[in-house]
């Protein structure tokens, strides 16, 4: 991303969002260069780590070069700097992204998932371990405080690039997005074959001590357990629980579906455009109407008159040529169509979210563990067909009959 404010680095929260719709689109093999550039910075993560933080495992800063770097002005170099001559080295001078660790979670839950689509026993040892045992190293040796039932504390932090702290005592404890993030990838890495007597002992004594899913006093689900006083961006970090992670969703039968769509009701920063996830969560809760309406809205977003390919976008939060605002109309469109479960006994749920009545559609569908699916739906009457045949017994047709 060549960006005004940044130069020739990658925000992860923005690079992401393409990615994750190759999954049901059937092309998770174009997934592989950007897990690649990751692994290929991942010795020097660690080395950084240990470097600054005096501890294994490795974090993931949510802007960096494509070696692994932070931007120098992230550092406070190279432009107006309020950097304290007594700061130590880890003190990132970017307020916005100073305790964002979350970008490595998210990246194993993206292996994760295109191990199950694709099955690629090769991929857990040459990618997915590696990557998963350094970012939960990180979180152990991190965030060793415990509370008063022994669980993690995660503490200084912030909740993504919204909630923040400008002094370390008005930080975020425990945020939604690494707390459910945390009990994703850990569930899911305890299912993979042939892990080790170790990495299985280690994660699951983590999932013992991971907090539960912070909410608030009126029974919503909250950006963090305690939240600072500062608010600079307009991300509505509460929802990462529906996503990235997926596991509260109108499929997922979680106790905290109800306060999920709470907070979607009452979320402080409604947005549909960019990178905005609103339609996605919308599509993830089964809120079918809400969800159509705001794909409709992006689908009628014109191009800025400059750039000749369609899928260039406004500007938005950040700056041209913009590949989010049509990559979450992409995901939000798949998540209508399409909800799984990556966990036994592996479900898969046709037309969630999709106004069934109103939109007729012929399409191909990939789910985990290679499956394929042909759907026709005409005036509400849906057939398909589904390969291999033995995962017939795994759908379950919501909303289309």
């Amino acid at each position: 991303q060549r960006r005004v404010h940044g130069g020739g680095a990658y925000w992860f929260q923005n690079t992401r969002l393409p990615y994750w719709g190759l999954l049901v689109d059937g092309h998770n093999e174009l997934m592989q260069p950007f897990f690649r550039m990751y692994l290929n910075m991942l010795d020097f993560l660690k080395k950084r780590t240990r470097a600054i933080y005096k501890h294994s495992g490795a974090f993931f800063p949510e802007i960096n070069t494509i070696y692994g770097s932070v931007l120098n002005g992230g550092w406070g170099y190279g432009c107006k700097s309020n950097r304290k001559p007594n700061w130590p080295l880890s003190q990132i001078e970017n307020l916005h992204t100073r305790y964002e660790f979350q970008g490595g979670i998210e990246l194993v839950q993206m292996m994760l998932e295109y191990y199950w689509f694709s099955l690629n026993d090769s991929f857990i040892q040459s990618t997915l371990l590696p990557t998963a045992r350094a970012v939960l190293d990180f979180y152990i040796h991190h965030f060793p405080t415990r509370d008063s039932q022994g669980r993690m504390l995660i503490f200084p932090s912030q909740s993504l690039e919204t909630w923040l702290c400008q002094d370390v005592s008005d930080c975020v404890t425990n945020p939604l997005p690494e707390v459910a993030g945390l009990h994703s990838i850990v569930s899911l890495l305890l299912e993979i074959p042939n892990i080790t007597k170790d990495d299985r002992e280690k994660w699951a004594h983590l999932q013992e001590m991971l907090p539960p899913i912070p909410l608030t006093r009126d029974n919503k689900l909250s950006p963090g357990q305690k939240l600072p006083k500062l608010t600079m961006n307009t991300e509505n970090t509460e929802l990462y629980a529906v996503h990235p992670y997926r596991i509260i969703t109108s499929t997922s039968n979680s106790t905290n579906y109800e306060p999920a769509v709470k907070a979607y009701r009452n979320r402080r920063f409604p947005c549909n455009k960019g990178w905005c996830q609103d339609s996605i969560f919308a599509a993830l809760l089964g809120l079918t109407e809400e969800a159509k309406k705001q794909v409709i809205e992006r689908a009628n977003t014109q191009p800025p008159n400059k750039w000749k390919f369609p899928g260039f976008m406004p500007a938005f939060q950040d700056h041209q040529p913009n590949m989010m605002h049509l990559a979450v109309m992409k995901i939000t469109i798949q998540s209508m169509l399409i909800q799984y479960d990556l966990h036994h006994p592996y479900k898969i749920y046709l037309l969630p979210a999709w106004p069934c009545w109103d939109w007729d559609l012929d399409v191909r569908l990939h789910a985990p563990n290679q499956t394929i699916i042909d759907l026709s739906l005409r005036n509400g009457h849906l057939t398909f067909s589904i390969n291999p045949p033995n995962r017939e017994v795994d759908i379950v047709i919501r909303n289309c009959k």
